[in-house]
């Protein structure tokens, strides 16, 4: 879905506990001591394209998405088989613009957390996953 929308930047506030709260701080600083928001931004964009692989945001967004074709995805079907290819993301899409109303400059981390984690000769599997819940 190839359009040509801004994107804005949104605060979001989290509340955790002081242990995840630390968590988080620990992987800020692992994944070459980038900001929190990085971390979190991070973990949403590899979960997002894990789950709905090149599915364009603003098509789930604006309802273009049954629950049908979002339960297909979600129990693993492949968006390419299930949703129509005007709302898959091209590779021209996927190169966001840096977006100087984040205050930490849109910050990402120096490698994935895959990197690191090979980086630092330890299993893959040491790298933490992002459950999230409906």
């Amino acid at each position: 879905m190839s359009t040509s929308t801004i994107t804005t930047t949104v605060n979001l506030s989290v509340r955790v506990d002081s242990e995840r709260k630390a968590k988080l701080e620990a992987l800020a600083a692992d994944y070459g001591d980038c900001s929190q928001s990085a971390v979190i931004r991070q973990h949403i964009d590899d979960h997002y394209h894990q789950v709905f692989g090149e599915l364009d945001p603003e098509a789930l967004a604006s309802g273009h998405i049954t629950d049908e074709q979002i339960r297909q995805l979600t129990t693993g079907s492949s968006p390419e088989d299930v949703i129509d290819e005007v709302y898959l993301s091209t590779s021209e899409d996927e190169t966001p613009p840096m977006n100087p109303v984040d205050t930490d400059g849109g910050a990402t981390p120096t490698v994935t957390p895959r990197g690191i984690a090979f980086r630092k000769n330890r299993p893959a599997s040491h790298v933490p996953r992002v459950l999230l819940q409906r």
